[in-house]
């Protein structure tokens, strides 16, 4: 992957010059410090690469695990460089573009050195005419209406009122005057395939073969955009199909496969105000994290059936332009489970609030050094019960530079 960033500017620039295609190179560098104090979760992993979540600070206690809680109630410092964003823009004419980006994000590895590059975008567009375009390859889904106002590019509001992230797809959008519609076929969730082994307790019933089935995730959305007022509405739904076999699940039931649903609909809206600009949004569904949208439901296996999921989630950020090019920025989210909590397992994140507040000083032109404070209130089931929850609180400063090309 290092060789082919390193061979790719030479690549497009031997088309450039062969196929007359335009090349920009853009994105950003972000070098930033994260000190927290209490232990935060980047999507469920152990790191400060892109938080989403306090840890859950109680289990251990139950457990008798006292050490490890001691160190999950313990402040954290790290230096990051992962969320470093760089892509190239590749156009030929005034129809086919295209677009590959990359980011450094691996949750896998320590960061220093090992970072391995992660294609984010890889995505042809064409034009048939001044209304009608086509998007395809892996991008932002359908689903997703607008990145929020946020220093942590990579977590956002995810899990806490965000949802809708990247895919593999073929996007129709048709265009009418200030409206535009999006019809979208998309891969559901995470393109594997296989089906979990019935090697024990380990198993996790929530990995799904996801190329099962004929029908591929369906979205659609409505969008009114008139340059300062943008809203719509987003809907979702796919079909998965299960192995018909028994496997163990984690509390070692058998549970025999079927078929599950995820669908989900989103309102979103994005208004600009003079030197403000506001972008709230709410959702609601199923089995969303089913399709890989960072949220918080997946369906679950209890007592040898696959039980369906329900959450809502909601968001709403800002920023505030000043002079000089500094400005403001903030925002609260939350997302939370609805229904049947005594069916996912214990230990598991049902519900989950962010609050953020930020500031950005521009240096030089392209050169910004920014400070923002997160806190964080993550929601966990507990014990055999499973009915009850605890709550765990963590608060995060940020500080850093970024330098957009």
């Amino acid at each position: 992957m290092k060789k082919l960033i390193v061979a790719l500017p030479l690549i497009l620039l031997t088309a450039d010059l062969q196929a007359k295609v335009d090349v920009d190179f853009y994105g950003f560098l972000k070098a930033s410090y994260l000190q927290s104090n209490n232990s935060l979760s980047s999507f469920g992993n152990d790191s400060l690469q892109a938080p989403t979540e306090a840890q859950n600070l109680n289990n251990d206690e139950t457990s008798g695990a006292q050490q490890t809680a001691a160190y999950k109630h313990k402040s954290k410092g790290s230096l990051q460089v992962a969320q470093t964003r760089p892509g190239f823009l590749i156009k030929r004419g005034n129809n086919l573009s295209a677009k590959i980006e990359f980011d450094f994000t691996d949750f896998s590895t320590n960061p220093t050195g090992k970072n391995n590059a992660r294609v984010r975008l890889a995505e042809i567009y064409y034009k048939f005419s001044n209304s009608f375009s086509a998007r395809v390859g892996q991008g932002w889904t359908t689903f997703e209406a607008f990145t929020p106002h946020t220093f942590n590019y990579v977590g956002r509001w995810f899990r806490a009122g965000s949802s809708g992230f990247l895919a593999e797809q073929v996007e129709f959008k048709y265009t009418l005057s200030q409206w535009s519609f999006y019809g979208t076929i998309a891969q559901k969730g995470r393109n594997i395939s296989g089906y979990p082994k019935t090697s024990g307790a380990a198993t996790d019933p929530q990995v799904q073969d996801v190329t099962s089935g004929g029908l591929p995730q369906i979205v659609a959305k409505v969008e009114y955009n008139d340059g300062t007022h943008q809203a719509g509405f987003a809907y979702t739904q796919a079909k998965f199909d299960y192995d018909n076999v028994n496997y163990v699940n984690g509390s070692g039931t058998n549970a025999r496969g079927a078929s599950t649903h995820s669908y989900g609909g989103k309102l979103f809206y994005h208004g600009k105000f003079g030197k403000l600009d506001i972008r709230p949004e709410i959702y609601g569904g199923s089995n969303l994290n089913d399709l890989l949208y960072l949220t918080l439901a997946d369906h679950s296996v209890s007592a040898g059936k696959n039980r369906d999921i329900q959450e809502l989630g909601y968001f709403t950020s800002f920023k505030y332009s000043l002079e000089n090019g500094d400005s403001i920025i903030g925002g609260y989210g939350r997302a939370k489970i609805t229904t049947n909590l005594n069916k996912i397992g214990a230990n598991k994140l049902v519900a989950n609030e962010v609050m953020r507040l930020g500031y950005s000083h521009n240096l030089e032109e392209g050169l910004d050094v920014f400070g923002e404070l997160s806190n964080y209130y993550s929601t966990y089931t507990k014990g055999a019960a499973q009915k009850n929850t605890s709550g765990s609180q963590a608060s995060l400063v940020e500080v850093g530079l970024v330098y957009t090309f």
